[in-house]
C-alpha cells in the first residue's frame, strides 16, 4: 500500500437548533463540496424537538469558515475568498 494524499481531517457533530441554522448549514455544506477540500456529511438525524443532528467529516480548513457562515448567514464560499479570517467575521456578525 502507499499512502498518496493524506489530508488532515475533523470530525464535528453540530445541533442546528433553528429553522434558520438548518437552512444555512444545507448552503454552508453546498458550498463547500465546491471548494475543492474535502467534506462528508456522516449523518443527519432530527431529534424530537424539532432540531437536527449533523456528522461532518471534513478537512481542517473548513472548520471555521463552516462555524461562521451557520451563525451569520454570510456564504461560505465568500467567507473562504475573503483575507480575513472567518473567526473575525463571526465576532462581527449582523
Amino acid at each position: 500500500m502507499n499512502v498518496v494524499d493524506e489530508i488532515p481531517g475533523v470530525f464535528l457533530r453540530l445541533s442546528l437548533q433553528t429553522d434558520e441554522e438548518q437552512q444555512r448549514y444545507c448552503d454552508a455544506y453546498q458550498d463547500a463540496c465546491y471548494s475543492g477540500m474535502q467534506v462528508q456529511q456522516t449523518s443527519r438525524e432530527p431529534q424530537r424537538d424539532g432540531t437536527y443532528l449533523v456528522g461532518l467529516w471534513l478537512d481542517h480548513r473548513l472548520v471555521e469558515p463552516l462555524q461562521a457562515s451557520i451563525e451569520t448567514g454570510y456564504r461560505l464560499k465568500d467567507l473562504l475568498s475573503r483575507k480575513t479570517p472567518a473567526e473575525d467575521v463571526a465576532k462581527s456578525r449582523p
